[in-house]
């Protein structure tokens, strides 16, 4: 039987790790394979640090687990993971999963990393975006949280793994990355206040971290790079394609605008989706501008924030909500 529990004001789906593998490392007849953790096609710093410590967690329970990834990292996220000394997750290619046990951390649907009808079997779940629905898994945890490690360090620490603060550092900067160090509207107290101990807890100050995880977007890399800056992918009401891209900018001048204009350039011209939403953050002011590309875009108007709106949270789940209406009123 499934069984539901709270984890922290969290809701919990299939919560005992042990229908995965028992606690004491006693393998289950039918589950004797390798279980391969892997984050989102294009892993950003919580994917890959999600990776690390689920891959961790695992190997402690006594379950022959492997992460990896299957994109190559971007440079932010290669420098990050540099810095905090995250161990490399190795790149493999799709059809090395063909068939296997996969744990899904950082997203919630094979969509987003192997594909929606590929033939592996998904044995867990870990990540923050309630607005969408799970895919089904033995083991499945969707949180409203800033990011898939800070679930995974609760987990740790409910099963009396020994978490060292070179972990609970690699969680820190995840949740500061995916957060933009605690500026989005969508952080929760729970967040910040977990933040504010993990900081004390390791001796650092937030002006430090914030030093370290806002990033102003590199102009000299080339636009293709710059346009796919975390890119993801979306299936819309199971008929449209999407994908989402963002810029980050600290400081706003003329040049910066201009190179934003090449890359929505760029988009118009490359865009195989039926709609690619561009998000552009600006953390002086601070303000989120969202851009349409595609088929679609011509039910959206560029949209502003007056705040660091959420991509999982607020921007996409509004996207979806209204192609989801124009669906059904069949205006599409």
């Amino acid at each position: 039987m499934n069984r539901i529990r709270s984890l922290k004001g969290i809701e919990l789906a299939n919560f005992e790790l042990s229908v995965i593998q028992n606690y004491n490392g006693k393998k289950k007849k039918n589950f004797m394979n390798k279980v391969y953790v892997t984050g989102h096609l294009n892993p950003d710093v919580d994917s890959i640090i999600s990776t690390i410590l689920m891959e961790k967690l695992l190997k402690w329970l006594g379950i022959d687990a492997k992460g990896v990834k299957l994109m190559p990292c971007d440079e932010i996220t290669t420098n990050v993971t540099k810095e905090i000394r995250c161990p490399e997750v190795p790149l493999i290619k799709l059809e090395e999963l063909k068939n296997q046990d996969i744990f899904l951390v950082d997203h919630t649907h094979p969509i987003s990393s192997i594909g929606e009808n590929f033939p592996a079997n998904i044995v867990g779940i870990i990540g923050h975006s309630p607005a969408y629905q799970a895919a089904k898994a033995p083991f499945v945890i969707n949180g409203n949280v800033g990011c898939a490690a800070r679930l995974i360090i609760d987990l740790m620490e409910k099963e009396k793994y020994p978490v060292t603060n070179q972990e609970y550092l690699w969680a820190l900067y995840a949740l500061a990355v995916d957060t933009c160090c605690l500026l989005k509207i969508s952080v929760t107290k729970e967040d910040i206040e977990l933040a504010n101990k993990w900081e004390k807890k390791l001796e650092i100050s937030h002006q430090f971290l914030k030093e370290k995880t806002l990033f102003e977007f590199n102009s000299n890399d080339k636009i293709e790079n710059l346009a796919r800056n975390g890119f993801k992918n979306y299936s819309f009401s199971g008929k449209y394609r999407g994908f989402s891209s963002y810029i980050e900018m600290i400081n706003v001048n003329e040049e910066k605008m201009k190179k934003i204009e090449e890359i929505q350039n760029y988009i118009e011209k490359n865009n195989e989706s039926d709609l690619w939403v561009l998000i552009v953050y600006n953390f002086a002011d601070p303000t989120t501008t969202i851009y349409y590309y595609g088929p679609l875009a011509k039910h959206f108007s560029t949209k502003t924030y007056n705040s660091v709106a959420d991509r999982g949270t607020t921007i996409m789940p509004e996207i979806r909500k209204k192609i989801t209406n124009l669906v059904e009123s069949k205006q599409i």
